[in-house]
């Protein structure tokens, strides 16, 4: 009688085992509609679906609630793969033949075929390579990592031992936990390497889904490595970007010290040639004040003596009017280089004739050095008037200057001034060319500096040609020597003819343009 009992609990425990199992079956499989709607959403054009199941409880149970919920999608076609009447080989085959065009895989599980020889090892990649082109998803893990795009697959929980569990609470009259019914839970899962193998990589994946084979980044790889090395690479740079601060901040320093240290230098020299300019001005004004004072005196004392005759009080009285012009004109050359040094050299520019103003030059300095022996040449342009924007005080000084230089070293010969206007540049050149001594070409620019002179036996102060430069430079011209006459000297010397600036210059110039254009 005891035996019988244990039979019969027996047979009511293999009973409750495969009533779990189908119930498992039941519960896993039961959102049919879920995994229909993956296939249709990923591929829209779906018109077939080809189920592989084996010929397991869970095959047979797959299958089966696949075919009662395919009965609501008349328009899609349901081929069945099953494993109860084919073997993998036989499978494998019509998977070949299969036509890929809007036909998508449906996984089930693949242990027994109809041989009921079971599988130890995973046949999806035997399956898989009969035609890889064709789009799978499964029902269950059966194909997810290597083969599937994705599905609803359950949840699969350590059964077995919640079987054993609950078989030996039964079987020892013990009460049994819970529900005899446990639904497993299924989750969206897809494969991010498959998506990307289909194209679909941009597809819309639900919120909750598990994505598999993502692309693992280099960094949540190595974290634990990285990590302490980005720290320890933190403090260093730190240390280095603080180092290189105190560096850079120490040659700043220096290199304010050495620019200071030259300053101070550059101060020091230009102090000591100060010195030694205000040394040689004193002395050199000393000199030149002395002599046309010291005739002017001498002169104006023999003036009130009765011993000479009227003839001669009378070039004594011509000799005090030269050295007394001659003084003249040193305290203004000292007056201008005094504004020149303080900056203040007025220059008032206005419209002149400019042929006009060169022969009013020429008369000055013809008059005053009354040389016989010596012909003024004008060189000008045919014009009657030449008219140009410019200070006329400095630019007939400046002619002057040159013109006086000329006279006190021609004895004989000739002494022209040259002026060509040249439209093109917008510019006239001057050149007063003598047949004097002439200049060393080593001496050409020496001779611009202040207190030179060559001939130490000459009257002037040396200050003539220096204060030409800085007068024909402030006009925006230029002076030189040009070197290439030897037969005496000739000073060559530019200025803008501004014609923009005159009336009668820019009429001029519009009608040159005009007939320049015609030709």
């Amino acid at each position: 009688m005891r035996g019988i009992t244990r039979h019969i609990r027996t047979g009511l425990l293999v009973l409750t085992v495969c009533v779990m199992a189908l119930s498992h079956a039941n519960a896993a499989f039961a959102r049919e509609a879920k995994r229909i709607l993956v296939i249709t959403s990923h591929n829209p054009d779906t018109k077939r679906i080809a189920l592989i199941t084996d010929f397991t409880l869970d095959g047979l149970a797959m299958q089966t609630h696949v075919i009662r919920h395919m009965k609501r999608h008349k328009d899609i076609e349901l081929v069945l793969l099953d494993g109860r009447s084919n073997t993998m080989f036989e499978i494998c085959n019509k998977l070949k033949n299969l036509n890929g065009k809007n036909t998508v895989l449906w996984l089930g599980t693949w242990r027994i075929d109809s041989s009921e020889n079971y599988s130890l090892t995973s046949t999806d990649d035997v399956l898989r390579k009969a035609n890889p082109q064709i789009p799978a998803f499964s029902l269950s893990p059966t194909g997810m990592g290597n083969w599937a795009i994705g599905g609803y697959t359950p949840e699969y929980t350590p059964q077995g031992k919640m079987l054993a569990d609950m078989a030996i609470e039964y079987l020892y009259g013990k009460k049994t936990r819970g529900s005899l019914f446990h639904i497993i839970p299924s989750t969206y899962t897809f494969d991010q390497k498959m998506l990307e193998a289909f194209n679909k990589e941009d597809a819309e994946l639900p919120q909750d889904a598990v994505v598999l084979n993502t692309a693992t980044h280099f960094f949540s790889a190595n974290k634990s490595i990285i990590l302490p090395t980005l720290a320890v690479f933190a403090f260093l740079a730190i240390a280095l970007v603080l180092a290189i601060y105190y560096l850079l901040k120490m040659k700043r320093l220096r290199d304010a010290l050495e620019i200071q240290s030259e300053e101070l230098k550059r101060a020091k020299d230009i102090a000591e040639r100060a010195n030694n300019v205000k040394t040689s001005f004193i002395a050199n004004m000393s000199h030149e004040l002395r002599t046309p004072l010291n005739a002017i005196v001498g002169f104006a004392n023999l003036l009130e003596e009765d011993d000479y005759e009227e003839e001669e009080k009378k070039q004594f009285c011509h000799v005090i009017k030269e050295n007394s012009d001659m003084l003249l004109n040193l305290i203004s050359d000292i007056l201008d280089i005094s504004k020149i040094e303080s900056g203040k050299l007025p220059i008032s520019p206005e419209e002149c004739d400019v042929i006009a103003l060169s022969r009013t030059s020429i008369l000055s300095v013809k008059h005053a050095s009354k040389l016989e022996d010596v012909e003024y040449i004008e060189d000008f342009p045919s014009d009657e008037r030449l008219m140009i924007y410019t200070d006329p005080i400095r630019l007939k000084q400046v002619m002057i200057n040159l013109l006086s230089n000329a006279s006190k070293y021609t004895k004989k010969g000739f002494i022209k001034l040259t002026i060509r206007p040249d439209y093109d540049t917008d510019y006239i050149t001057f050149a007063v060319t003598d047949t004097g001594c002439g200049i060393p070409e080593d001496k050409a620019e020496m001779v611009f500096g202040r207190f030179v002179k060559l001939n130490q036996y000459v009257q002037g102060t040396g200050l003539g040609l220096s204060l030409c430069r800085v007068l024909t430079e402030s006009m925006g011209g230029k002076i030189w020597l040009d070197t290439s006459y030897t037969n005496g000297t000739r000073m060559v010397f530019t200025h803008p003819l501004n014609l923009n600036k005159t009336s009668r210059g820019g009429v001029k110039m519009r009608k040159l343009k005009k007939v320049l254009k015609e030709i």
